[in-house]
């Protein structure tokens, strides 16, 4: 095969940004994306699982499920924003809990821009 044998296959790597881009808008996706690949978020993320290493809201219903996801108790709006570091605003969840409740959030968010822009 030709041009294979220069071709590298090398495992990705990932990279911890040391800060964020200031000119991007609170609230976009690529800033917020952003601010979860910041070292300071991964350490803040192992200290909540290690914490609390069970879903918060299947304990809640008497369940024992791990958590694998650090949720945002209150929604920010990106790294700026001092709810995204709060401890307190912090909860750990499974993938399942963490999936309905931010599919919940997006839908309150979606109805609320409809009615916003029914009132215009």
């Amino acid at each position: 095969m030709v041009g294979h044998d220069n071709m590298a296959t090398k495992a990705p790597t990932h990279k911890f940004s040391s800060g964020l881009k200031k000119k991007q808008n609170p609230g976009d996706i690529e800033y917020t994306t952003k601010a979860y690949n910041v070292r300071r978020w991964h350490r803040q993320r192992i200290y909540v699982l290690r914490h609390e290493p069970l879903c918060r809201h299947c304990a809640n219903r008497g369940e024992t499920v791990p958590a694998t996801e650090v949720d945002h108790i209150i929604p920010h709006r990106g790294h700026a924003d001092p709810n995204f570091w709060r401890f307190e605003n912090l909860q750990p969840l499974c993938a399942s809990c963490h999936g309905r409740k931010t599919a919940k959030e997006t839908n309150e968010k979606k109805k609320a821009k409809r009615n916003a822009y029914n009132d215009l």
